[in-house]
């Protein structure tokens, strides 16, 4: 094979890659967002027929919340805890460093913006005056936006502890290139409960609304991203081969489609949460 055409295949398999990676994050992880909400939801329902528990009142990550409602958006979701890129996948994740909703302080939301479901797409729709909803373990709570502002990557003020009690719902201010973060501040409309015990202290160096997972898959994207180059190359090999094509089929496909999956999981990781 000439220097030219491998030049040319190896141009088509990587815009080949990047079509089909924005197909996975687009459509699948839309897939797999809905599943979750229905699996989040299902608990989040038979949690209230329980008596409080610690693991109830503040949930461990990945776990339900709260059930948030904006009218102007349409629809509902489940927010879960976590505010990690694989937590925001499940849906909308509530800062476990922040009080839950309905609680005195400032309540933080991070939600995607383009990929798994895209929950909070039209959050730069919402208009002063417009109210979010939210119904946690101890009643429902109404909040009003007052502002709606746009701020660099992972600010850390937004997420600050205030002395007024308001509901802060971040996401990427832009659908494709994550530099900045659309902010919304909504106001408790009447009096925060007082949280059941002390807030945890954040991880020392996390910004929210970064991924928090940028320096731990390198090693999963490098061992999925090769498995997946050598398979590719021995298929390529067998078809040029013009050994039995019904065979090559059948045996690479399942596998290559496996791995495809995987190193595309690893390397969605590197996205801010919020896109």
């Amino acid at each position: 094979m000439s220097t030219r055409r491998l030049v040319v295949t190896g141009l088509v398999i990587i815009l080949a890659l990047l079509a089909t990676f924005v197909a996975y994050e687009l459509w699948f992880g839309g897939l797999l967002e809905s599943r979750s909400q229905a699996q989040l939801l299902s608990e989040f329902k038979k949690s209230l027929v329980l008596d409080d528990t610690p693991a109830l009142v503040t949930p461990p990550e990945g776990h339900p919340v709260a059930v948030v409602e904006i009218p102007r958006l349409g629809g509902e979701q489940v927010l879960v805890q976590g505010i990690g890129s694989d937590d925001t996948k499940m849906g909308p994740g509530h800062d476990p460093a922040t009080p839950a909703p309905g609680q005195a302080g400032n309540v933080v939301i991070i939600g995607r913006r383009t990929t798994y479901g895209a929950p909070f797409q039209h959050l730069s729709a919402m208009q002063p005056g417009d109210s979010v909803i939210a119904t946690t373990r101890q009643g429902q709570f109404t909040y009003s936006v007052e502002s709606i502002r746009t701020v660099p990557l992972g600010d850390t003020s937004v997420v600050a502890a205030t002395t007024d009690d308001r509901m802060t719902l971040i996401t990427s201010a832009s659908a494709y290139r994550p530099g900045n973060e659309l902010v919304v501040v909504a106001k408790l409309q009447g009096k925060g409960l007082q949280a059941p015990g002390p807030l945890p202290l954040r991880p020392l160096g996390e910004r929210p609304g970064r991924s928090t997972l940028m320096n731990g898959r390198w090693g999963a994207i490098l061992l999925w991203g090769e498995l997946f180059a050598l398979t590719l190359a021995l298929t390529l090999y067998l078809y040029r081969r013009r050994w039995n094509p019904a065979v090559t089929y059948l045996l690479t496909t399942p596998i290559l489609i496996t791995l495809a999956v995987l190193f595309f999981r690893a390397v969605d990781t590197l996205l801010p949460p919020t896109l």
